[in-house]
């Protein structure tokens, strides 16, 4: 019989018990890393999202700016035959309004013989700021809006209005709550002079912005 082979001088192999120590070692780094790469990911999909949101509201401010620039002082009348103002806001039979108005600017490619007027309603529902749009401006039963969403994930929405001020002067702004202005004459034909918009969206915060409404500033 033949003798084992001898291992050579200074050879030795490994332990189970040092093959069990550098198992749990690497699996602690494994988990370490995965952990590290799992917060980059987070951080990864926060930003992601912050900067969507954050696009999002400046598309929306540049159609909010773009409506109320191009206000026009014109009333309509709705399908139940109901008479509103050129511009609306602050109190609404509907508690999910916020703003109606008229606005000049009406797209037409085509060329057609058509009113360059239409009519925008803005409104928060469920979270979400809509903005809907009607082609003409007295509606029939027939006629039904282009609904848009502007923003999700809308907290709160307040908007106030500039009062233009009288000729010959007078005391500073005088911003409302509500437009048109109670007992005015002709108030359902003017515009304010602006318009100030306050919007807390989530993951953004607070959003303050004032508009020239109509042209002006």
């Amino acid at each position: 019989m033949t003798a084992p082979p001898r291992r050579a001088a200074g050879q030795r192999g490994f332990t189970l018990i040092e093959v069990l120590v550098a198992l749990a070692v690497l699996a602690v780094l494994a988990v370490m890393a995965y952990g590290g790469l799992r917060q980059v990911m987070v951080a990864r999909d926060r930003l992601v999202d912050s900067d969507r949101r954050l696009a999002a509201v400046q598309k929306a401010m540049l159609i909010m700016n773009a409506d109320f620039a191009l206000a026009a002082a014109r009333g309509v009348r709705d399908e139940s035959d109901r008479h509103w103002p050129a511009l609306t806001g602050g109190a609404d039979s509907d508690p999910q309004v916020l703003l109606r108005l008229t606005r000049a600017g009406r797209p037409n490619p085509a060329g057609l013989r058509q009113s360059g007027l239409e009519r925008v309603v803005y409104r928060l529902r469920d979270g979400r700021l809509e903005r809907l749009v009607w082609p003409t401006l007295d509606r029939s039963s027939r006629t039904s809006p282009s609904p848009g969403v502007l923003l999700e994930h809308v907290k709160r929405v307040r908007l106030r209005f500039l009062q233009a001020p009288k000729a010959g002067g007078g005391p500073g702004p005088n911003w409302l709550s509500q437009w048109p202005v109670a007992g005015a004459a002709s108030a359902e034909d003017t515009l304010p002079a602006g318009l100030e918009l306050d919007l807390r969206v989530e993951g953004l915060g607070r959003l303050h912005r004032v508009f020239a409404v109509g042209g002006r500033g």
